[in-house]
């Protein structure tokens, strides 16, 4: 279920909610089994979703160590679900085909069925009929989704999702302590291979390290500017703010590489040529093998400069130098969870309205515009030595405070 979609949206508040209202009065609680040895898992199928529950799964793993874990996908979440680690086997199905999709859950014999899903009454609809002896969920306020589940755990707009998470799993028990964690075998041979050639920068080295046909020599810096979905547009930031930031942090080796889907090539390139208009070297990212190519450019970058997306969140969480311009998402609840990345603010204050992803009724507009290029670079500081030691010693160090509308560390 998109999201950003209205349609979809609509269809399954004004269609999901008086259907599960009407049908969840026969439900019955039960008790949780004893003998858990068949597991499944349901996430919201964006990419950003799907990677903070990898935090969950490890968990999970932890847990029940010899249980056999399924996590069913939809075909837009399947690049992502191929990286998550802790799972014996990725299910498909297609939300909306209903008949295959029952299938699929009642084929698997689930012991428990944990939905991760915070607002999809379809989701719901559907754990409700997967046969599973135990069904975990939210209860969402104003979502109406929650009553066929046997085990109900509030969701809360306060916290990250990765902590919403960990409050489902404490409702059996398990402790939730895990970060986001993706893992396969070539991801890990990249990242050897980024590092053994960042050891001898002097080496002679042939010209296929990025799909796109650059030089990996180059200081890799990645924006991605696009955001997609309802009111897209105020969630990305100008292209003069994208052109200043660039001259502001280049390099004498820096390459910009420009990431964005299919349906935003043209803009990429339009990008790309105000770049190279003030004599910038960049150049859209093309990448092959779909997901795994952009894991791989996103795991050796210098550094990532990204909108609050689902690329954020992959790059915060695969390890790269990550800067989010959260905009109208709250750092709070949408914020990277990575082990080297900074939240850049609106200046000012007024953002961070976005809880479930579509409150724009009735909320400012303007903070994209009111996130700073200086904030910016300042936070780039923070996570490029080159940049750092260019800077004056004051403002390098100096601690940037998300609360006065400019950036800060996910760590903090």
């Amino acid at each position: 279920m998109k999201r950003g979609s209205v349609t979809y949206r609509w269809l399954d508040r004004h269609v999901g909610i008086p259907f599960l209202l009407c049908t969840s009065v026969l439900a019955r609680r039960r008790k949780l089994p004893q003998d858990i040895r068949r597991i499944g898992v349901i996430a919201s199928t964006t990419l950003g979703d799907t990677v903070l529950n990898s935090a969950a799964l490890l968990d999970l793993r932890r847990h029940y160590p010899d249980a056999h874990i399924s996590f069913f996908y939809a075909p837009t979440n399947f690049g992502a679900a191929e990286l998550l680690p802790g799972v014996d086997e990725l299910v498909p199905i297609k939300l909306t085909d209903a008949r295959m999709t029952i299938r699929a859950f009642r084929n698997a014999r689930l012991d428990l069925l944990l939905d991760f899903t915070s607002w999809q009454r379809l989701t719901a609809f559907y754990a409700a009929v997967s046969g599973a002896r135990y069904r975990v969920g939210f209860e969402t306020p104003g979502q109406h989704r929650h009553g066929f589940y046997d085990q109900v755990v509030p969701h809360s707009r306060h916290r990250h999702e990765v902590d919403n998470f960990r409050t489902l799993l404490g409702a059996l028990g398990i402790q939730g302590q895990s970060e986001p964690k993706l893992q396969a075998p070539w991801l890990e041979e990249a990242r050897q291979g980024s590092e053994a050639r960042s050891q001898d920068q002097n080496e002679d080295r042939s010209k296929d390290g990025i799909e796109d046909g650059s030089d990996d020599r180059s200081e890799i810096i990645v924006f991605h500017p696009w955001a997609t979905g309802d009111r897209h547009a105020l969630r990305e930031w100008s292209e003069q703010n994208w052109v200043s930031l660039a001259a502001a942090i280049q390099g004498p080796r820096t390459r910009f590489l420009i990431t964005g889907g299919p349906d935003q090539t043209a803009r990429s390139q339009e990008l790309c040529r105000a770049l190279a208009s003030k004599g910038l070297d960049a150049a859209p990212f093309v990448g092959s093998r779909g997901l795994r190519s952009l894991a791989v450019m996103l795991q050796g970058a210098a550094l990532v400069v990204s909108v609050n997306t689902g690329v954020m969140h992959l790059a915060a969480v695969l390890g790269a130098p990550t800067i989010a311009l959260n905009g109208p998402n709250a750092s709070h609840r949408w914020g990277p969870r990575g082990p080297r990345s900074i939240s850049v603010d609106p200046h000012g204050g007024g953002g961070g309205f976005l809880h479930l992803g579509f409150e724009f009724d009735g909320n400012p507009t303007d903070c994209m515009e009111r996130t700073r290029v200086e904030d910016v670079v300042a936070a780039a500081a923070r996570l490029l030595p080159r940049l750092a030691a260019s800077r004056p010693d004051h403002e390098a160090g100096a601690p940037l405070v998300a609360a006065a509308g400019g950036a800060r560390s996910a760590e903090a």
